[in-house]
């Protein structure tokens, strides 16, 4: 599996984008850290051959920013 989720490419019915829709600037509205704590599935017990099937080895992580206070 190379992405997770992918990206829709398509709205839901009854789904219109707003006429003032805000247009992101991801060098303003970004500012991306990274988790103070992580979790893999191997801390989880999660065998080699488990953990092959899935999108990722990451399991769960603490809160972490993602949005710059104006993006938000």
């Amino acid at each position: 599996m190379t992405l997770a989720v992918p990206f829709p490419i398509t709205q839901p019915n009854g789904h219109e984008w707003f006429d003032d829709e805000s247009v992101v600037n991801a060098a303003q509205h970004l500012q991306l850290e990274m988790p103070t704590e992580r979790v893999m599935h191997s801390d989880l017990g999660f065998s080699a051959d488990e953990i092959g099937s899935k999108a990722t080895d990451f399991a769960v992580s603490s809160p972490f920013r993602v949005l710059s206070d104006e993006g938000a």
